[in-house]
């Protein structure tokens, strides 16, 4: 389908989700620059979630911005739930890799940047989705355990992708309380629901890893 394509942006969700009502002309107005070449957005959770999966949505949230507004390169990653790719870079990047184990969002990200450093992966926080299958903070924690799992192999593409350390992960979680302006009480909630989930995403990768050293021709398929 997307080989086909014929319009000037390609916008992409996932089936799960539901789009704000003026999400595709607020992708079309982000990407009218002249160095815009890639649109993501916020996402968000059920309006019944948790206080803990409230976190997770603001720290995900926060996070990209932050690093998209401080063109920390080197860190992005792909969010195919909400993201749009001018459609001549991306079928000029012959559009994601095809092995099942790639997380292909984050990769062609990290491609897109790499073929084109002067081009802009912007953020626009009006180009909502709402992840309709989020029931219940373990729902979410499944989510990190996999993306542990196989974000390594974004890593391995040799592309320059480099994983958040703890000095930019203290920037992200100090702009968090800022900008939502957490109580300090919250502040201390977020801390721990926030290392639950760090937990889950290095289970994930400890995964991956044992998996690598059993079977090194298995790329976690």
């Amino acid at each position: 389908m997307l080989a086909i394509a014929k319009g000037e942006i390609i916008a992409l969700t996932d089936a799960e989700c539901e789009v704000s009502p003026d999400w595709l002309s607020q992708i079309y107005e982000g990407l009218r620059g002249a160095t815009a070449a890639a649109a993501m957005g916020k996402k968000s959770f059920p309006a019944q979630s948790s206080s803990a999966l409230k976190v997770f949505q603001d720290y995900e949230n926060v996070k990209l911005e932050y690093l998209l507004t401080c063109a920390m390169k080197a860190y992005y990653f792909g969010c195919a739930d909400n993201i749009a790719f001018k459609a001549h870079l991306f079928k000029d990047l012959d559009g994601f890799r095809e092995e099942p184990w790639m997380m292909g969002d984050s990769e062609m990200v990290q491609r897109l940047v790499s073929k084109y450093p002067g081009s802009e992966i912007v953020y626009l926080p009006r180009t909502e989705i709402n992840h309709l299958e989020i029931v219940s903070v373990w729902t979410w924690m499944g989510k990190l355990y996999h993306y542990g799992q196989y974000n390594r192999y974004v890593k391995m593409a040799d592309n320059g992708y480099k994983e958040l350390g703890v000095k930019e992960r203290l920037g992200i979680f100090r702009c968090l309380i800022r900008t939502k302006r957490y109580s300090f009480g919250k502040s201390l909630w977020a801390i721990l629901v926030l290392m639950a989930g760090s937990f889950f995403y290095m289970a994930g990768q400890a995964k991956s890893f044992s998996l690598a050293f059993l079977n090194p021709g298995n790329h976690g398929r």
